[in-house]
């Protein structure tokens, strides 16, 4: 397998615990088990990717007003309490 990068990531402390127990039972180190799992998850989940990258696209393309409301999360009432009922969506 390839090298790891000695870059650490936050998770909590019994996610950590399963990712070393499933590695050990595995006989796998716990970087190849989070490759397998976060390879897994996104082949899993790749049309909710394709749908929020779609989504986005159209936000940017749609101008900043609406850039501003996707990145907010924010829907056209919310939009149009910030900025005002004349607020392009």
């Amino acid at each position: 397998m390839a090298s790891t990068a000695q870059s650490p990531i936050k998770v909590y402390e019994h996610t950590k615990a399963k990712v070393r127990h499933a590695a050990s039972v595995k006989g796998i180190t716990q970087a190849e088990l989070l490759k397998i799992a976060v390879d897994e998850y996104v082949a899993n989940h790749r049309e909710n990717f394709a749908e929020l990258l779609s989504e986005a696209k159209e936000a940017l393309l749609g101008g900043t007003s609406v850039a501003v409301a996707y990145a907010l999360e924010l829907d056209d009432e919310e939009m149009a309490e910030i900025a005002g009922p004349a607020a392009p969506r």
